[in-house]
């Protein structure tokens, strides 16, 4: 009986992160084409003139504004941590952020006709207030996981549930997205993304939280933020998950150019490209589970990002040489690269879950909030940090004559994915039980 109740409430909580990255990604993908994308696309039905902002400007907006939104993650975590309802701890933070979540993410592709200084602090704006939401939703979310099952081999299970509806997420968003904009307009677009997405993040509100009141002894933030930054394990991860983030966000910005730079395709093959991406993660899913058996959530998490950062420099290499390969190498590339994203999108949460609840059940204080936070504020700033570098990369070129900006944007991805992979190695960390009745690494 408990492993059925497990499974429905493992499957309805993770509907939530796949409305989450819907949102997030569609506003990656979308928002630098949005405001420079070069066209005569329009931002409604009545081809009202597409207000102009530079790419770099855009990037630095996204810097700048998604990490104020991170340095309020850990914040977030611990008030969470602290809260007490009859509703539960997690549920009320996730239920007020829905409606600005949302809303924010509508008016960010629909704004007026200001002049580009005016627009860009409208956009400065709306980004900054989508990003708290963003946090108040997603810090809460991913730390009620360890309490949502109980063992390390259900947080790899929901892992990959949550992995799985993410990739949809990313999926829609890839391929929607741009298809939507360019046979109707960016308002249709925005519409359609935000009614599917709020209605996903609505689902883990339907799983019942159990009502736990704050704890007795409750660390100070300052004294929970110390004590994370000094465990190894941790500390590793979050330079790991970083490095990894700001590569995974450079290929997602650099998708639709990908198509029209290097590949000579219309834009809405960047929607084809999303779609190979999304498929190869998918296809690569239901093999993570089995990785983490023979291997541990650290190594195959390692081989992972291996497999990305060895697929990001090859697609570079492969588009300097004089003569310009067959369209379906290129898509086979892709395909094979994407592999290896299956274990970028399953195993950090199942890593965190899983050494959070094994500190809990030592009798250390729950911190599980303020980890998350930490975390957050480290992959949103990447994030963030990612759509800077590409904007920035672009300007040296992102058209079919001059595609520097992209080659240079895909080998500075596989450097970081590479160094994600291996930053357990460079970096001290200590090992922590899995679960799976050894040591192993997380």
């Amino acid at each position: 009986m408990y492993f059925l109740r497990a499974k429905a409430h493992g499957l309805l909580y993770s509907l939530g992160l796949g409305g989450l990255f819907l949102l997030n990604h569609a506003l990656l993908i979308m928002i630098v084409y949005r405001y420079d994308s070069g066209s005569n696309i329009s931002s409604n039905i009545n081809s009202v003139p597409t207000p102009f902002i530079s790419s770099v400007v855009v990037g630095i907006l996204m810097l700048t504004m998604r990490g104020i939104g991170a340095i309020a993650m850990p914040g977030i975590g611990y008030f969470s941590n602290q809260f007490s309802s009859r509703w539960g701890r997690r549920r009320p933070f996730m239920a007020a952020s829905l409606l600005p979540l949302t809303l924010c993410f509508l008016l960010i592709f629909i704004p007026p006709a200001f002049n580009s200084f005016y627009l860009s602090l409208y956009l400065a704006l709306l980004l900054l207030l989508f990003y708290l939401a963003f946090g108040a939703y997603q810090v809460p979310y991913l730390a009620w996981l360890s309490t949502v099952v109980r063992s390390p081999q259900e947080h790899v299970t929901v892992s990959t549930y949550m992995a799985i509806t993410s990739l949809l997420g990313t999926l829609i968003a890839g391929i929607g997205a741009p298809l939507i904009v360019e046979r109707d307009s960016f308002i249709s677009m925005a519409i359609a993304i935000a009614l599917i997405g709020s209605l996903a993040m609505l689902a883990p509100l339907l799983v019942k939280e159990t009502t736990t009141s704050a704890p007795v002894k409750p660390l100070s933030i300052k004294a929970a933020l110390q004590q994370g930054w000094q465990d190894s394990f941790f500390r590793t991860y979050l330079i790991s998950l970083a490095a990894a983030w700001i590569a995974v966000s450079m290929l997602s910005v650099c998708s639709t150019f990908i198509a029209v730079a290097l590949l000579g395709q219309p834009v809405s093959f960047g929607a084809l490209i999303n779609g190979i991406v999304v498929v190869g993660a998918l296809l690569g899913a239901p093999f993570v589970p089995r990785l983490v058996q023979k291997l541990g959530q650290q190594k195959a998490f390692q081989f992972s990002m291996s497999w990305i950062g060895s697929g990001f420099l090859s697609i570079s290499f492969l588009s300097f040489t004089h003569t310009a390969p067959p369209l379906w190498v290129w898509v086979s590339l892709l395909l094979l690269t994407s592999l290896g994203l299956s274990g970028f999108f399953v195993l950090p949460n199942a890593m965190l879950s899983t050494a959070v609840s094994q500190q809990s059940a030592q009798g250390e204080p729950s911190r599980e909030s303020v980890y998350f936070g930490i975390r957050g504020l480290f992959v949103e700033t990447s994030i963030g940090f990612g759509a800077f570098l590409s904007g920035l990369a672009l300007t040296l070129g992102k058209t079919a004559s001059n595609p520097l900006g992209i080659q240079l944007a895909l080998i500075i991805a596989g450097g970081l994915a590479l160094l994600s992979a291996y930053a357990f190695t460079l970096f001290s960390c200590a090992p922590v039980k899995s679960g799976a009745g050894r040591k192993t690494s997380p």
